[in-house]
């Protein structure tokens, strides 16, 4: 099995930023518990405090198919509904080896 790697980039509308911060925690927390998450952090642009990525790495495509479509992922996007600024933007990647 290939690893994937996610970023997700998510913007506040202005004055919502501290609401879709503490949804993105609480999703990380959930998110951390999933057998094929490797990791999955969070972080806030220093120039734009209202942009957040998340970065993610699961064992496989697979286990980061399942993620998205984990109960919570929709519960997430069903109470962020006006709290987001345009789309979330999602990459997919796979590691290259640089040695």
């Amino acid at each position: 099995m290939e690893k994937v790697y996610i970023v997700e980039t998510l913007e506040a509308p202005s004055g919502k930023e501290e609401l879709l911060k503490k949804e993105l925690l609480k999703l990380a927390a959930l998110s951390r518990k999933e057998e094929g998450c490797l990791y999955y952090n969070l972080y806030q642009d220093l120039d734009k405090p209202r942009r957040l990525t998340i970065l993610m790495c699961y064992k496989s495509r697979e286990s980061y198919d399942e993620h998205s479509q984990s109960p919570y992922i929709q519960e997430f996007v069903d109470k962020c509904e006006g709290v987001l600024y345009g789309d979330v933007i999602e990459d997919l990647y796979r590691g290259i080896d640089i040695r």
